[in-house]
């Protein structure tokens, strides 16, 4: 009798004291299970993972023929160490790393190849369920050392060094079963995880700092009725936990006709059920006449805010990240009605992109204030699978980066082994001084604390109204030389400036160092992790 082809997926994440509210379900690798479920049938059995402990533990057990992980600059030193664990477990093993950091480029791939040091026998770029089914069927076809010297479309497999690939097609939407209806995804639809659906994929930018930008696809719809299903699927499940907020990952929800119908769907089901008070979503970028209907039905959620991205408003910094925003003309239009219908806009920043400067910081602070738009300011991440990750762009736009931690604490210890996630944030480039860089984040968190804690914000709006430049006010809070800095004033800049400064690391190897004896001190990673 022949025994099934064992897969283990896993979309590994951590889980600490520190580390409990970020966590989603793994949607990404379910996709994989429900498609090879569907085309394999009886000939394999597949687990899904999130807790890097319960996959070793389930390796040791029954080591697995096929592991496939999801890899993103959150996951990828625990993926590194898992998948080669494994290999040490079982040698046979076939592992397959997929995920968004997984680009097409050689030089990226060839960098994420040997930083698995022989762990890794595929990669499958963009949409994996073709190309992970292909390898599995491979498997399934020929013995596993064949395997490893086989051109299988989707897939990249190394020899002497060299990627080796062929190109295959995205799968169609409706030919994937829907692995939350299915039960596939039960075990993590609770109050552990935060719930996250996609309604399509593909699309029509091609940002450079952003993971879908670096292929220009056809956007792709799931079943209109499967997606109202996995809503009133989802909400049954979340309905006691209504404060757990619900993520749609599209890129640009509102794109598509059916899109306002499933607002409406959205809604229904939260008037129904109470879930879910929060939703998170991008709405699409071209402001019409249905994504202005959506926003104001999504504002019958009681925190939904409508999210308009900008990232920089620096004409020079757009044309070099390709990104195309709503004319300054147009958002004027666009907060006028979203005030008239009681919509909370906010907005979203980068610091660091090429082209961008100070002044450029400075300028987008008094738009922002003067339109009364509350708005979020993040440096730069490089990671692979953006564009500017790539080393023609480095070498176009050259930046200094540097190491700090991850927003949330991604530490653990496996059997005296630690492991940890870093952010890789530009710090400085030609037009954009490391100076720079320590300014505009102490300006920013002047602006948190007056906009979003709400410090002063009376007085601040009460100086705007009079002419006065938000910016003007911020530069000359922090600024340490100022004759009218009082002493006080002058102790706190000066350890805020430390802050800023002692998380950033310019090696990996620091970083690791000073996490591991900062993590072992706030036993962090000594007690067990929460399952």
């Amino acid at each position: 009798m022949n025994l099934k082809l064992r897969i283990y997926l896993g979309d590994l994440a951590y889980r600490n004291d520190l580390a409990r509210g970020d966590i989603s379900i793994p949607l990404n690798i379910s996709y994989l299970s429900s498609y090879a479920r569907a085309k394999f049938g009886s000939d394999i059995s597949i687990q899904l993972f999130k807790d890097p402990l319960k996959l070793m533990e389930k390796a040791h057990e029954s080591p697995p023929d096929i592991l496939g992980l999801s890899n993103f600059y959150w996951n990828r030193n625990i993926n590194i160490y898992v998948a080669q664990k494994i290999k040490t477990i079982h040698p046979n093993c076939i592992i397959i790393i997929g995920g968004v950091s997984i680009d097409t480029d050689p030089d990226v791939q060839k960098e994420i190849y040997e930083s698995y040091a022989g762990a890794c026998d595929f990669m499958v770029p963009d949409e994996g369920e073709i190309g992970f089914c292909n390898v599995v069927n491979k498997f399934l076809s020929s013995d596993s050392a064949h395997l490893r010297r086989s051109t299988i479309e989707g897939a990249v497999f190394f020899e002497g060094g060299v990627p080796i690939s062929a190109p295959c097609a995205l799968p169609e939407l409706k030919a994937i079963p829907s692995p939350i209806l299915s039960g596939i995804l039960d075990e993590f639809l609770n109050e552990k995880y935060l719930p996250i659906l996609q309604f399509s994929r593909g699309c029509p930018y091609q940002c450079t700092f952003c993971v879908s930008g670096k292929t220009k696809n056809r956007i792709r719809f799931f079943d209109l009725e499967i997606v109202k299903e996995e809503l009133r699927y989802v909400a049954k499940r979340y309905r006691e936990h209504s404060y757990i907020p619900l993520m749609i990952i599209d890129e640009n929800f509102g794109i598509n006709e059916h899109d306002l119908e499933v607002a409406k769907f959205v809604v229904a089901i939260y008037e129904e059920t109470g879930y879910p008070k929060r939703l998170d979503t991008y709405l699409n970028k071209t402001f019409n006449d249905r994504t202005r209907a959506i926003a104001k039905i999504y504002s019958r959620i009681p925190e939904f805010e409508y999210l308009l991205p900008f990232q920089s408003f620096t004409e020079e910094t757009l044309k070099a990240t390709k990104r195309k925003n709503i004319p300054l003309g147009q958002l004027r239009d666009i907060l006028k009605w979203a005030k008239q219908e009681g919509l909370r806009v906010t907005s979203e920043f980068i610091c660091g992109l090429p082209k961008d400067t100070l002044l450029g910081v400075l300028h987008c602070i008094d738009q922002c204030m003067e339109l009364g738009v509350n708005f979020g300011m993040n440096p730069l991440m490089m990671f692979p699978g953006n564009e500017l990750y790539r080393k023609e762009q480095k070498e176009l736009y050259p930046a200094v980066t540097k190491f700090r931690p991850t927003y949330t604490p991604s530490v653990i210890n496996i059997d005296g082994h630690f492991i940890s996630e870093y952010e890789e944030i530009v710090v400085s480039n030609d037009t954009f001084t490391y100076d720079d860089f320590l300014q505009s984040r102490k300006i920013l968190f002047m602006v948190y604390a007056m906009s979003h804690l709400r410090f002063f914000t009376k007085v601040l709006q009460f100086l705007i109204s009079k002419g006065i430049k938000a910016s003007e006010i911020i530069v000359k809070m922090v600024h340490k030389k100022d004759p009218d800095c009082i002493e006080t004033q002058r102790y706190f800049l000066n350890d805020l400036e430390d802050a800023f400064t002692s998380e950033l690391y310019d090696t990996k190897e620091e970083f690791f160092e000073a996490m591991k004896k900062n993590a072992t001190k706030a036993e962090i990673i000594l007690a067990p992790q929460q399952r």
